[in-house]
């Protein structure tokens, strides 16, 4: 601290050349509400060879700074002009007020000291103190999120909120703090999730703004496993080069509201094609935005449509790349999954990378020759044999539809390379349910190719 000893000769010294010194000590007194905020941390911007601060007294905070100090090691003082000096961490301590408020940061001078409680001393030697020293009051706002108003307009839960919320998901703006403190629609505490994308349009479809239904359970690891392992796409294993496709598969045990998926893909891709739903998800709507190397996907529903449940083929993405490219070469550490009443939740998912479709930038454009398929036996009673041939690398699916037009069970969902196969239906649905009597169609496609079979079941 400074001796009151020849303080006002100190002063005098002071003059308009001073700003031109550098800064040796720093001696400040920050005062704040103790009602609203609390500082918890604070700590020096640059490296400084002492540094002190003082918390004990409630509303106050006493901060001193000091360089070019002897012993060495040798600090030289602060430069002229503007500097950070410290950082300070403070917690909101006021309950909810139910509306914004601020509150005033000040530099204080105690009446009861003889000397300044703000000051700088320059290198040579001068103190500077107010007025000369001219001091700024600062401002904490802190801020009573209104959920769900993320255009900023005063109304939440409309739907240009959802146009800005799939807007921010894709990448093509960033949200500003209040828009990201509105964003915690289902508030759980996590700003930003599907999960409160998914609870918005609940919202807007009319349903009440509540959250009382308990959240579902973790599903069993082993369950799991055993759902993914029938996706079976070739060689899944191998590193792949030039056209290949990207594949994400899940695997849930309730139905899911929604989801988002920032994907990063390698260095080495140089082209990525258009984001498709897996056949097993319709109904959603499909949002996608790419920011350097990374495609931002968003899956949702305006009419509460759901994803079905158990394991399923999610999304895929064809892409070039100019070298061989593996699983591990792309990030989804963030992939985000809500349940269909706007809680997020934790699935697995599984990613994958198929063969390519040579000649072709999409999956949709490969067009194989078809030959003709064929069942056998049919009228069946306990198993049938469905038999097709392609004549060229595509993405094959082979399905299974009752007379209503209800899809029964997937048998085939993956790319083929040109040959003959050969899939055998049981007769049971994709819960391992016996189907009744009567008559299906069994609907093959091949790329933009597509036929059906009539298959007769009898029990």
């Amino acid at each position: 601290m400074l001796n009151q000893e020849g303080w006002e000769d100190e002063i005098n010294q002071i003059n308009n050349n001073c700003i031109y010194f550098n800064i040796e000590l720093v001696h400040l007194i920050i005062t704040y509400d103790p009602l609203l905020v609390e500082p918890v941390v604070v700590a020096p911007a640059l490296f400084y060879q002492y540094f002190n601060y003082d918390l004990n007294v409630p509303g106050r905070i006493t901060l001193e700074i000091e360089r070019n100090l002897v012993p060495p090691p040798y600090v030289p003082p602060i430069p002229a002009g503007d500097t950070v000096l410290a950082f300070i961490s403070m917690d909101i301590v006021a309950d909810d007020m139910g509306m914004d408020i601020s509150t005033q940061l000040y530099f204080y001078e105690d009446p009861n000291t003889p000397y300044p409680d703000n000051l700088l001393m320059l290198e040579n030697g001068t103190f500077i103190i107010p007025p000369e020293l001219m001091l700024t009051s600062g401002e904490i706002y802190i801020y009573s999120p209104d959920y769900g108003d993320l255009n900023l307009n005063g109304y939440p839960f409309e739907v240009g909120d959802i146009v800005v919320f799939v807007s921010y998901f894709t990448g093509q703006i960033e949200f500003t703090a209040e828009q990201m403190a509105n964003s915690d629609c289902n508030r759980d505490g996590i700003q930003a999730t599907v999960a409160d994308l998914v609870y918005m349009l609940r919202i807007v479809n009319g349903e009440p703004d509540t959250l009382l239904i308990a959240p579902p359970e973790l599903p069993n690891a082993d369950e799991v496993y055993h759902a993914l392992a029938r996706f079976n796409p070739l060689l899944v294993d191998e590193a792949f080069s030039d056209n290949a496709v990207f594949t994400i598969f899940v695997w849930t045990d309730e139905p899911l509201g929604g989801f988002a998926l920032p994907i990063e893909f390698p260095d080495n891709v140089y082209h990525i094609g258009e984001t498709v739903l897996g056949d097993d998800v319709t109904g959603l709507q499909l949002a996608t935005g790419t920011v350097d190397n990374t495609v931002k996907v968003l899956g949702y529903s305006f009419n509460e449509y759901q994803l079905p449940e158990g394991a399923f083929e999610l999304i895929r993405i064809p892409f070039e790349a100019s070298g061989c490219v593996n699983v591990e070469d792309f990030d989804v550490d963030s992939a985000d999954f809500s349940d269909k009443f706007g809680r997020k939740t934790d699935i697995e998912y599984e990613i994958r990378i198929t063969h390519p479709a040579p000649d072709s930038n999409s999956i949709e454009t490969t067009e194989p020759a078809m030959e003709t398929p064929k069942a056998f036996p049919n009228p069946f009673n306990s198993a049938v044999t469905i038999s097709f041939a392609s004549s060229r690398p595509c993405f094959a699916s082979v399905e299974i539809f009752n007379i209503l037009g209800k899809k029964v069970a997937t048998l085939i969902n993956r790319f083929i390379q040109p040959g003959k196969y050969s899939v055998i239906w049981d007769g049971k649905t994709r819960s391992g349910e016996i189907v009744a009597t009567g008559l299906y169609l069994c609907r093959i496609q091949l790329g933009s190719e597509n036929c059906s079979i009539k298959l007769h079941y009898l029990k």
